[in-house]
């Protein structure tokens, strides 16, 4: 059996309704657990409310306060009871088969990790024919993932969002990374984590996932600066994760995109007012990522010498 979970924050009662129905509605039994993230909009608070008054056995509601999708879905991980976990935005759906062949291929394949493809239309599946791929190795699945160059060959690639997948278990309690990331799902990482634990992972052509690429309401908003200061700490995040991986690709890859994202960030975290923000990324430009400078662009290069040699002219007014 495959446990669903699905992080709910002040949805539209229609886009949850239907999202819950097409999980309810699986060809096999599969259960259910709804993370409210601390909803405070009374259409997504009622809506819950008579799902637990139904009082159905496969399905949960989960209360916690407003952490982020992050966190709610590593709630949904600890409570669930099956071995294999799928994650659901609250807005999407799945395919009535998804769950049975989600699960199928997991275990005909004996692999780690299946993603599938995804759709924004639920009526007409007009993606190319693609072979399925089998990749085994940690560096070949990290090349896929990350590295730019493998990721532009033909066929199936590795995407970096939680949904459209089946995990095991398992492998997310050893190595979910919940972090302080209200503002920006930390996916990358998240997926980084976990595909660093696997050794054989298999990507399917079958497209099973429904995305509802019409709404951009997600768990948490946050400003776009806030957001930048984030996808840095994402960025060093990764790096410290690979670095001592042995993978030269891989890790020269993260350290190009953390460099490139720290240099915004610095800009950025004077103008949110995290004065202190910012002096920690120049020490992390500095200490940590200064011989990537020449893999950088002309410009990025430029500011990564006004970084470290002028660097008060950051507090300059703009």
């Amino acid at each position: 059996m495959v446990s669903v979970v699905v992080p709910v924050y002040n949805v539209a009662r229609n886009l949850l309704e239907n999202c819950i129905k097409s999980i309810c509605n699986q060809t096999v039994p599969c259960e259910l657990l709804l993370v409210n993230d601390g909803s405070k909009k009374e259409e997504t608070l009622h809506y819950l409310n008579e799902i637990e008054n139904d009082n159905n056995p496969s399905v949960r509601v989960i209360h916690q306060e407003n952490h982020g999708g992050a966190h709610a879905r590593f709630v949904g991980i600890k409570e669930a009871e099956s071995d294999y976990i799928v994650f659901v935005d609250q807005d999407d759906e799945l395919e009535p088969d998804a769950c049975e062949c989600m699960e199928k291929i997991l275990l005909d394949k004996d692999v780690d990790f299946v993603q599938f493809r995804a759709s924004v239309s639920k009526t007409k599946h007009d993606q190319e024919k693609i072979e399925d791929r089998l990749i085994e190795g940690t560096e070949a699945i990290l090349n896929d993932l990350l590295v730019p160059a493998e990721r532009s060959k033909p066929g199936l690639h590795l995407g970096w969002e939680m949904w459209a997948c089946i995990f095991r278990k398992d492998i997310l309690l050893r190595t979910y990374d919940i972090g302080d990331y209200i503002f920006l799902g930390p996916d990358l990482v998240t997926k980084t984590e976990y595909l660093l634990a696997c050794s054989k992972i298999y990507l399917s052509s079958k497209t099973l996932y429904f995305y509802n690429a019409g709404n951009m309401q997600s768990t948490t908003k946050g400003n776009l600066g806030v957001r930048s200061l984030t996808q840095a700490d994402f960025n060093v995040k990764i790096y410290d994760l690979v670095k001592d991986t042995g993978f030269r690709d891989v890790i020269e890859i993260s350290g190009i995109r953390s460099c490139n994202t720290l240099i915004g960030a610095i800009g950025n975290a004077k103008r949110v007012g995290a004065k202190e923000k910012m002096w920690d990324y120049r020490r992390i430009v500095v200490n940590q990522f200064w011989s990537c400078r020449k893999k950088l662009s002309s410009i990025n290069q430029l500011k990564m010498l006004v970084i470290r040699f002028l660097p008060w002219i950051y507090y300059l007014p703009h």
